[in-house]
């Protein structure tokens, strides 16, 4: 396991905002505030990281496909894949494990 380092800060936080910290450790979420604040600190930076890429993948959703883009969609509509529910796959599977082809 790897040690991080550690640098000491001084926080002044509301009340309420330290109340919730207490029950998290009384809860046994976290061992200490300290480990409570580096937890929510490091789940909101991941969430605006999520945010962000999702904004780049929407923008992306709003271009005009490429003709090669264009074609291999194309291309993909004319390919078979095995059905989805639970009782096709499993003859998909069973024929895959026999060795006959798919039907």
């Amino acid at each position: 396991m790897t040690t991080r380092k550690k640098t000491q800060l001084t926080l002044r936080l509301p009340d309420d905002v330290v109340a919730l910290l207490d029950e998290l450790v009384a809860a046994g979420a976290a061992d200490s505030r300290a480990e409570a604040v580096a937890t929510m600190v490091s789940r909101d930076h991941r969430r605006q990281l999520q945010d962000r890429d999702a904004a780049i993948y929407a923008a992306e959703a709003l271009k005009e496909p490429t003709e090669d883009e264009k074609s291999y969609r194309a291309w993909l509509r004319t390919r078979r894949y095995p059905p989805l529910d639970d009782t096709d796959w499993e003859a998909v599977t069973a024929a895959s494990a026999s060795g006959t082809p798919d039907a």
